[in-house]
């Protein structure tokens, strides 16, 4: 089991519909943010985050009215983002709006640019496996939460977490949601059922077959509550980078993108398990080298951040402090472990490394290219079923 296998399901039993997507351990409730906004905005810009002692301390936050957070997803879901903005209560975006945005992605919207997704805010478990995310955080939140020492401690300590907007915001891409809208009307592509963050690759690939489309963060959250309770532990606040099933070539997608000029998105899919094919025929040494490389740019560029954050932390709260000491004592490890000759690549699975590890990958990505060249006609079988 999956959580990308299990969307993958979903997808295929719900070809030529709209679908909403909830993760098993989230609470069919709606909650208001904790400073909504009436703005609403476009860019690739990180969520706002809040954090609490307590369910008890974000009770008074609680929408009795249209509870339904199904109902509200649909709302805009499929919809051009014209249409969006005029449910939403704009007949188009104030210059005010695009403070955020890149050039690169306001030139891709258009005002028939597609909601193939939306997304909502959570409170309670942030969805990570480990609070490293802090320093990373919207300017505004992280300096919202060293003003309070109490706060700090909470975000350190506690997985009682507000995370999203508070107000309506569209994205070139999505990112993560524990309830999610898919306008599954149009051919989407599959996920990759093997690793973490299959949403944000998911996000990616979504992005380069419909290089216009949006997704909407509706200003509203559910509850995120698992079971057993998680708690933060002395493992969570490892900044080396774990061993996993890579994640360089997820960025590299985003590059390659306006390397395709068709506007298909089939021909678009077909490009993407080109490239995925390309990826799996590469030599072992340039995997290897440009495994290496994302680990040594990632980690030196969070190091550069957590060192300048300390540099301006004289204020801010001791644990605070000593949470980017510590961080910052990791990845100088981190680096020269990376940097050292005899570095070996490990991974999923855990008993592979090295040569063995990285035919694993290929095979892997083998695969997806060929899932990508099939999924057009497993769609079609699938919407032939869902229709008998």
């Amino acid at each position: 089991w999956t959580s990308g296998l299990n969307r993958n399901l979903a997808l295929l039993l719900s070809c030529g519909r709209r679908l909403v997507m909830l993760d098993d351990d989230t609470i069919c409730d709606v909650f208001e943010p904790p400073r909504p906004n009436p703005r609403i905005t476009f860019s690739d810009d990180a969520r706002d985050s809040d954090f609490f002692a307590n369910e008890q301390e974000w009770a008074h936050l609680n929408q009795p009215i249209n509870p339904d957070p199904i109902q509200r997803h649909m709302q805009c879901l499929g919809l051009t983002f014209s249409e969006a903005l005029n449910v939403l209560g704009e007949s188009h975006l104030k210059p005010s709006g695009f403070n955020r945005a890149t050039a690169l992605i306001v030139n891709e919207l258009k005002p028939e640019s597609p909601v193939l997704m939306t997304e909502c805010g959570s409170l309670g478990c942030p969805g990570s496996a480990s609070n490293t995310w802090l320093p990373d955080m919207a300017p505004a939140s992280l300096s919202r939460m060293l003003k309070s020492e109490q706060k700090t401690t909470y975000a350190l300590s506690t997985r009682k977490v507000w995370s999203g907007r508070n107000h309506p915001h569209f994205a070139p891409r999505s990112n993560m949601s524990q309830i999610t809208g898919f306008d599954n009307r149009q051919m989407l592509p599959p996920y990759l059922p093997i690793m973490r963050s299959e949403d944000r690759l998911f996000g990616h690939m979504l992005d380069f077959v419909y290089p216009s489309a949006v997704t909407l963060d509706y200003p509203w959250a559910v509850p995120h509550l698992p079971l057993p309770e998680r708690q933060w532990q002395e493992r969570d606040l490892s900044f080396k980078p774990g061993d996993d099933f890579p994640v360089f070539f997820s960025e590299k997608i985003l590059e390659s993108k306006s390397d395709c000029v068709s506007d298909s998105p089939s021909d678009r899919m077909s490009y993407l398990s080109a490239w995925f094919r390309d990826l799996a025929t590469a030599p072992d040494a340039v995997l290897t080298e440009m495994y290496r490389q994302d680990r040594l740019d990632n980690s030196s560029a969070q190091l550069k951040h957590l060192d300048q954050l300390l540099a301006t932390a004289k204020s801010t709260p001791v644990n605070w402090q000593n949470y980017l000491r510590n961080g910052i004592k990791q990845l100088n490890a981190d680096l020269v472990f990376a940097s050292s000759e005899d570095f070996t690549v490990k991974g999923y699975p855990k008993n592979l490394e090295g040569s063995e590890l990285i035919a694993f990958w290929k095979d892997v990505w083998l695969g997806l290219a060929d899932a990508l060249t099939a999924w057009p006609e497993i769609r079609d079988a699938a919407t032939a079923y869902v229709e008998d």
